[in-house]
């Protein structure tokens, strides 16, 4: 059975921090969780002092349906929202050229996290899934909020075959 290693990514570097960024995670953390590793990794998110994440993209690990990437705000804890926007929460916030999210690889959670693309002056997206060789994704958006500019998608995949499970979510784009 795969063991959780958790840790704790937080942009305001407060107490117990491993990480103060999602993509510092995602680097350091990144490689092989089926092999000898058997691991979950775990990026859990906060923000100590309100400040926001950054734009990030998830490539580089080795997964499977058990032995998955997991991304998320821990709901006992006070940095997830509570179902609408709250500026002092853990958000991932992107105002250049790419995506808040990219997804380069299969079963990867994303859950209780805010994204907001905030470039107005092109399409941009809060989630870019881009999979590698399967059909089923294993990609599981779960109690998200994602927000943007009128020129925003929520969530946009790269292939017609994908499988992408999106539930408890609230996706607001403000219209043309």
């Amino acid at each position: 059975m795969a063991t959780e290693v958790i840790k704790i990514v937080d942009p305001d570097n407060g107490s117990g921090t491993n990480y103060t960024s999602l993509s510092a995670w995602e680097a350091g953390e990144q490689g092989d969780l089926t092999g000898a590793r058997d691991e979950i990794a775990v990026a859990k998110c906060r923000c100590t002092g309100g400040t926001a994440d950054s734009a990030v993209t998830i490539d580089g690990f080795t997964t499977s349906t058990t032995q998955y990437i997991q991304i998320w705000t821990d709901p006992s804890e006070s940095y997830r929202h509570d179902g609408k926007w709250k500026a002092d929460a853990y958000r991932l916030q992107a105002t250049g050229d790419d995506s808040v999210i990219v997804i380069g690889d299969n079963n990867v959670r994303l859950i209780g996290l805010q994204l907001k693309e905030l470039n107005a002056d092109y399409d941009r997206r809060c989630i870019t899934i881009i999979p590698t060789g399967t059909l089923d994704t294993g990609v599981i958006i779960d109690k998200c909020i994602l927000t943007g500019t009128a020129k925003s998608w929520g969530v946009y995949t790269a292939t017609d075959d994908s499988i992408i499970t999106i539930k408890n979510s609230i996706f607001r784009i403000p219209k043309f």
